[in-house]
């Protein structure tokens, strides 16, 4: 099962921040006015204004209502809207690795596209190779499947490790140690042979081979 890379973006995070604002603003604003209506209608009510009073109240419940629709709509929109959008997947050229030595998680990076959302530069993603003697070719993301923290090749103890939680993978992706649930996931991914030079070219695309 294929899945997109979690390419998170500084504007969601924003959008994030800002949606929540304004329905926090929005509940304040509604609660305080529904206050004030409130206790104007108990005093019309006293006065004996009942009829203008009822009128008042059901014209506010309509009004509350549109308003709070209104601050809902741009929220819903924000936290559904990527269910029903459809994704853009891209080939990536990672470049040549016939040097990539064998035996040896070797980083690239590569600038990913989101394939999603409004136009947006692509991002820095890691593209961890490994070849083995045997012919096997790997091309690891970077993200921990336990939290999705970058993880980074450590030559000491010649295993995958994440920073954040101890996660630990050996050469070939599998979850050895720490928290993490599942092996590292790979990028989809292909290779090719440039007529020019000979020389192997891989490619990725935005999206890894298994969920996470």
């Amino acid at each position: 099962m294929t899945a997109f890379a979690p390419l998170l973006r500084d504007s969601d995070f924003q959008a994030a921040w800002y949606y929540s604002a304004v329905i926090f603003a929005g509940i304040v604003l509604i609660g305080y006015g529904a206050w004030l209506v409130l206790r104007r209608l108990r005093i019309m009510w006293r006065q004996g204004d009942r009829g203008l009073a009822a009128a008042l109240a059901g014209a506010t419940t309509v009004a509350l209502l549109m308003i709070t629709l209104m601050l809902s709509i741009p929220a819903i929109g924000f936290l559904f809207g990527p269910l029903f959008q459809k994704r853009q997947t891209t080939w990536v050229r990672v470049g040549d690795i016939d040097n990539v030595p064998v035996g040896l998680p070797t980083p690239f990076v590569v600038k990913m596209p989101i394939g999603s959302g409004p136009p947006t530069p692509p991002v820095d993603r890691v593209v961890y190779v490994l070849k083995l003697a045997g012919g096997e070719m790997f091309s690891f993301a970077n993200t921990c499947t336990h939290m999705q923290c970058n993880v980074h090749w450590d030559p000491d103890l010649g295993q995958f490790l994440c920073p954040c939680h101890g996660g630990l993978y050996d050469m070939r992706g599998t979850n050895i140690g720490g928290p993490p649930p599942s092996p590292l996931p790979q990028w989809v991914h292909r290779t090719m042979v440039d007529p020019a030079t000979g020389r192997t070219i891989l490619e990725v695309k935005n999206q890894y081979d298994e969920s996470i």
